[in-house]
């Protein structure tokens, strides 16, 4: 499939802090459960499966195609998921911004801009929200609240 026959999301989150520390939340298991799956699990490693938990029905899997430690670089190509998420990439990339991040997201390869296409830019907001304000000021939300933004304790 080429670009032109494809559609993605993309979203640019300035976040307050460490490059370093939001690259972990994108790209390990642990991190990605903070904020975006119920869990998950695998390795940070070219070609590893993930396997990520969203509730009962939605148990979905994605194989680590682009990994770059020094360039913050992480993208997982969804093989095991909803049909219209099969075989589409998320990717992550984080860049320095003074003593900040830029985080440059972007989930490619939808074969239509249909309501879940539309649906899922909305979500990926959502968890965005969560991931920034988890990583600057260390707020958790509960897999079921982190829509409703309302953090643990």
């Amino acid at each position: 499939m080429n670009n032109e026959d494809s559609y993605a999301i993309h979203h640019d989150v300035p976040i307050g802090a460490a490059p370093d520390v939001v690259f972990d939340l994108v790209s390990t298991p642990l991190g990605l459960s903070e904020w975006w799956s119920k869990s998950a699990s695998g390795f940070r490693e070219q070609d590893a499966v993930y396997d990520f938990d969203f509730g009962p029905g939605y148990r979905w899997k994605g194989r680590v195609c682009k990994l770059s430690l020094e360039g913050r670089l992480f993208a997982l190509e969804m093989f095991e998921a909803d049909s219209d998420w099969n075989k589409t990439v998320v990717r992550f990339s984080v860049s320095e911004r003074g003593n900040s991040s830029l985080l440059g997201f972007e989930h490619a390869g939808w074969s239509e801009n249909n309501a879940h296409f539309r649906t899922s830019s909305y979500c990926w907001a959502m968890y965005l929200r969560c991931l920034k304000l988890h990583a600057e000021k260390g707020l958790v939300y509960r897999y079921e609240d982190r829509f409703d933004g309302i953090p643990v304790g």
